[in-house]
């Protein structure tokens, strides 16, 4: 196993929604809360639907705009009145839902709620905080067809490790920049990377490996500092 010493690179991007659709119609009430009510573009959100009635029964949705469309992201029958979704958007801008609910069973009583919209949710670009995410890539253009791409970003400057543990018989080939540019070869199963990373500074980096066969796991990654075992996420495969 071999250990390098990475200078972190910073990507900065930005991105918006656009909406075409009329103006909002708004509830008489808070209906639908976001969890965080302002987060960071790749910050998962909690969107939650509350119908009123603390009540088990009929059927909640949620629905989301998307490309012009009202499509339902989520649909079940409340808990205490209360049906959530979580997504993480990935672009800073603006995000639309509205929310349902109708009453089924003789049992189940209340009003049926119409699907009206609530204040849209805010996304910003980057704030600083704590995160580390570790995701599938399948790239039939590379050598290498499959790959990790790491992000993580701390709210105090630190010391970090990052370890890939790959399956037996998975071959590593290298660690790359966010501009494909290459940074170390590698073999074997195994990666670590330590690094002093700056407070607020997002790192970005990819490890691309060859497998005998299709893939069932891309591996686990663990992030450490000083102290403690910070993150450790088993990837999901992507296929070819």
């Amino acid at each position: 196993m071999k250990t390098i010493y990475l200078i972190p690179f910073i990507l900065f991007t930005s991105c918006s929604t656009e909406l075409s659709e009329p103006a909002i119609t708004l509830r008489s009430a808070d209906y639908i809360t976001y969890n965080p009510e302002r987060p960071c573009r790749g910050q998962e959100v909690t969107v939650t639907f509350n119908n009123g009635y603390n009540n088990n029964c009929g059927v909640s949705r949620i629905q989301q705009r998307i490309y012009d469309n009202w499509i339902t992201v989520k649909e079940g029958t409340p808990q205490d009145g209360l049906l959530t979704h979580a997504f993480t958007p990935q672009a800073a801008g603006s995000y639309r839902f509205r929310a349902s609910w109708n009453k089924s069973g003789k049992n189940c009583s209340g009003d049926n709620i119409k699907p009206l919209e609530e204040e849209p949710l805010i996304v910003i670009e980057d704030c600083c905080r704590d995160y580390f995410t570790a995701t599938a890539v399948c790239d039939t253009a590379r050598e290498c067809a499959y790959g990790v791409e790491l992000h993580f970003m701390t709210t105090i400057e630190n010391w970090i490790s990052i370890t890939g543990q790959l399956p037996d018989g998975y071959e590593f080939c290298g660690l790359y920049d966010e501009f494909g540019n290459i940074i170390e070869n590698y073999s074997g199963n195994v990666m670590q990377i330590i690094v002093d990373v700056p407070a607020c500074n997002e790192v970005i980096f990819y490890a691309y490996f060859s497998v005998p066969v299709q893939p069932g796991t891309f591996g686990t990654w663990m992030v450490k500092d000083m102290q403690e075992v910070l993150y450790q996420v088993e990837v999901a495969p992507c296929e070819l």
